[in-house]
């Protein structure tokens, strides 16, 4: 009877390694065997045993260190991944009709909040809004945005019951890193009157912040009921 292939063998030893792993008989931080050990266990070449172990270290599960031998990689973490939309784009996605109520749409001095967000000083003038987003003509997000007015000169002449600032600035500044906070909320009183709901009703809180370089481009807090209080996106390692 012939051997197996080598490449067969190498998945045997792969299979065998990950069930080790995932049964918890072999932790974080544990040595595994050495390759004579795996040799004379699994019947395999020093080779294929080699290139196994490589291919796992590879893929995340194993640490080779030089002289000592080969280690159970630490657990990653993983992160949750999902594309930030429009909310038009949502609203309309779900067959509903979108419209906007601007509630307040000026250049605002910076308070003390904001101007360590923005890294300028007190009083210094930004651009900001705050905006009732709705489907079938329901409330189901406010937006409160500041913006660098220098990265939106023409913040004052636009028309937000048309164009969302999302999709403004994805226009103008469409390559932005930023940091964003998601939490669970009950609505003030002055939140409940403009997204008309009551002050049982939960909600979604996002805060977002993002930059180009070393310039903040906008300040955003969103605040989210009913069908549009939800994220969706993808699982991965970090």
């Amino acid at each position: 009877m012939s051997s197996p292939p080598a490449n067969g063998i190498r998945s045997q030893i792969a299979a065998y390694v990950i069930d080790q792993i995932r049964s918890g008989a072999w932790m974080p931080g544990d040595r595994l065997p050495s390759e004579s050990q795996f040799m004379a266990t699994l019947g395999a070449s020093r080779m294929t045993v080699h290139h196994a172990l490589r291919e796992l270290t590879a893929q995340g599960w194993l640490v080779r260190r030089k002289g000592s031998g080969t280690y159970v990689a630490p657990a990653q973490t993983y992160a949750s991944h999902y594309g930030h939309r429009d909310i038009r784009q949502e609203v309309e996605s779900s067959d509903a009709a979108y419209s906007a109520r601007v509630v307040a749409q000026e250049s605002k001095a910076a308070g003390e909040d904001m101007a360590r967000v923005f890294g300028c000083e007190a009083g210094t003038p930004l651009f900001h809004a705050v905006v009732v987003h709705c489907a079938d003509g329901r409330p189901v997000e406010l937006e409160e945005r500041y913006v660098n007015p220098q990265v939106l000169p023409e913040f004052p002449a636009l028309d937000l019951t048309q164009r969302t600032l999302f999709s403004c600035l994805m226009l103008s500044h469409p390559s932005r890193e930023g940091v964003e906070t998601i939490g669970v909320m009950l609505c003030n009183a002055a939140e409940q009157a403009l997204l008309e709901c009551d002050g049982a009703t939960p909600a979604m809180e996002i805060i977002r912040c993002s930059w180009t370089g070393d310039a903040i481009v906008t300040h955003a807090r969103l605040v989210r009921i009913g069908a549009m209080a939800y994220l969706s996106g993808d699982i991965g390692r970090r």
